[in-house]
């Protein structure tokens, strides 16, 4: 099977999207001044976009238990005709989960070559552009956030068990909830883990939000 999951409330277990929301909003404000008024805050920066290889790393490992799954039969205890681990019906699900997972892992590896070009390359090279101007590392940025914003609001919605796996989940595991007792701890990461991707990826949500308006 996919995922082991049993249901519980959701306001049992974790904090509500809109308190993670206004503790995300109000840290990314403190650390945008902390980034105009020390410069080794500025120097720390630099290592944010790492991040994009847990993502990446997380991805090529669900992506490859997945295709194992499908492509690999077990044998039966008398060494006869084996049988896919999956039904056929769950297909549409894997297909979309690997989808999904491709999207974080090369987004991953998109934050790390635009945050090797924040630190080696001069100050006005932003590297290659994806969708917007600003870079693929800000458009790498935007994309795990919007993900990691993604997978948070469908943990609530479904009312996951506090470790209970979900592979559409594209939280890396560091991130991820084991216990009830570090529920309090996982929150203040997913706090952190967004605000970091958000400074990261502005420039590349205020093009979007140009783009829309242009439209409009």
């Amino acid at each position: 099977m996919l995922t082991t999951t049993t249901r519980v409330q959701a306001s049992d277990t974790f904090p509500s999207i809109l308190t993670l929301t206004g503790c995300t909003f109000a840290l990314a404000s403190v650390m945008q001044w902390m980034l105009h008024q020390y410069e080794w805050f500025q120097a720390y920066r630099y290592t944010w976009p790492l991040i994009g290889l847990l993502f990446t790393v997380d991805s090529a490992n669900t992506i490859v238990s997945l295709l194992q799954q499908q492509l690999y039969n077990d044998e039966d205890e008398e060494g006869g005709m084996s049988q896919f681990s999956n039904p056929p019906s769950s297909i549409p699900m894997i297909v979309g989960t690997i989808l999904i997972r491709l999207v974080s892992g090369l987004a991953g590896v998109g934050l790390v070559i635009g945050g090797a070009y924040d630190a080696f390359m001069p100050v006005w090279m932003t590297g290659p552009n994806v969708f917007t101007a600003a870079g693929v590392g800000q458009d790498s940025a935007m994309i795990l956030w919007i993900l990691t914003a993604l997978s948070l609001i469908l943990r609530q919605h479904n009312k996951k068990e506090v470790g209970s796996e979900q592979s559409m989940d594209v939280i890396p595991p560091p991130f991820r909830v084991s216990s009830l007792a570090t529920v309090q701890t996982s929150f203040w990461a997913f706090v952190i883990l967004l605000s970091q991707l958000y400074i990261l990826s502005d420039a590349a949500f205020e093009d979007v939000s140009e783009m829309i308006n242009a439209t409009l």
